[in-house]
């Protein structure tokens, strides 16, 4: 990189937090210290002309195919070569070899009502894809072969025996994409790209409550969908009488609230709505609030509250507080005089279900 960019753009390479995340590793690859932290940069480069010119002039390798917002608020940049360090401040001239293309789009407006691209820098650390879920999620298919994923993040649940697209409006979380997968395509649940049943069966797992217009979104997945609508998503009702409540409650009403019903969800749908209990397991690996039912102290972890949107919504002092309530519980020993059996059991029956919806 040109010094003459690095020393007249240090104060926005150096700021935290960045606002955006692209992968850097040559083989495509993302791992969680392997972000490239590059939003504050790109935020100044579209909404400044000059700032870009010098930014053309300076550093060959960062192009932009048109200054501001494009369609749905989206400006695309390319890398024509990918730097191989974690910020701008600790990448030599030396280290720009020729290295392979990295197209990095962004919104400036939320595709959902969570900004994953300002904080799902560490999602895919946490939420990994529970094996038992994918299972469930893998026989709600059938003999379905084409597959559409909407809401994909970071690729959860896609069956690597299938044939999967995936649509997924976030940049940050399109990173963090295992390099084994198809790339995503940026677009919304609410206006997807595809002609009337191009699908044999469609999936949105732990992502129709972020969306901005639950109704618009799931009669889109039904039009592009020849059979089964499956849905993996949480019951409020059953949500909010989770423990955490007792700990967090203006979190845990937040997010209640933010959770469809489920008749709801099958109104738009139409057909015929199978609805299961999906069991959470002791050891579950994707971490939303639940799955840590018997392992409390996994919320005392910055890391792992990151990775859950719900602490997005409550201001910081109120996530403290909650924190510091619950640390102190479990210190005092009174978590496991109320709730010790849940440390032991295999499995727990909370707020998570799975809709399959057949025309």
């Amino acid at each position: 990189m040109g010094t003459m960019f690095l020393e007249s753009h240090r104060d926005l390479v150096e700021r935290p937090p960045f606002a955006h995340l692209a992968s850097i590793r040559p083989d495509g690859g993302t791992t969680e210290s392997e972000v490239f932290a590059l939003g504050n940069l790109l935020d100044a480069i579209k909404k400044d002309d000059s700032t870009h010119s010098s930014c053309r002039e300076n550093h060959p390798t960062l192009q932009n195919d048109g200054c501001g917002t494009g369609r749905n608020g989206i400006s695309r940049y390319e890398l024509t070569e990918r730097p191989s360090a974690k910020s701008f401040s600790e990448i030599p001239v030396s280290s720009m070899a020729s290295l392979s293309t990295v197209v990095l789009i962004m919104r400036e407006r939320p595709a959902g009502d969570f900004d994953y691209e300002v904080k799902g820098q560490v999602y895919s650390s946490v939420r990994q894809p529970e094996p038992r879920f994918g299972a469930a999620i893998r026989n709600a298919f059938g003999d379905a072969q084409r597959i559409l994923n909407v809401g994909a993040g970071a690729g959860s649940y896609e069956p690597d025996d299938l044939d999967v697209v995936a649509v997924e409006p976030s940049a940050t979380m399109r990173a963090q994409r295992p390099k084994h997968l198809t790339e995503a395509i940026d677009a919304v649940a609410e206006d997807l790209p595809f002609a009337d049943n191009s699908f044999d069966a469609s999936l949105a797992s732990i992502t129709i409550h972020q969306w901005k217009d639950l109704g618009e979104g799931l009669k889109e997945m039904r039009r592009v969908t020849k059979g089964p609508v499956v849905i993996l998503t949480f019951e409020p009702v059953a949500l909010k009488k989770f423990w955490l409540s007792d700990y967090a409650p203006e979190m845990m009403e937040y997010e209640s609230g933010r959770m469809p019903s489920l008749d709801v969800v099958a109104g738009h749908l139409g057909g015929r709505v199978d609805v299961s209990v999906i069991p959470i397991p002791h050891d579950c690996l994707d971490g939303f609030a639940e799955a840590f039912f018997g392992r409390p102290e996994a919320f005392l972890d910055e890391r792992v509250r990151s990775s859950q949107s719900a602490w997005g919504f409550v201001t910081s002092d109120v996530e403290r507080s909650s924190v510091a309530h619950l640390k102190e519980s479990l210190d005092d020993g009174s978590w496991d005089r109320r709730h010790e059996r849940l440390r032991s059991i295999p499995s727990y029956d909370g707020s998570l279900r799975l809709l399959v919806a057949n025309p």
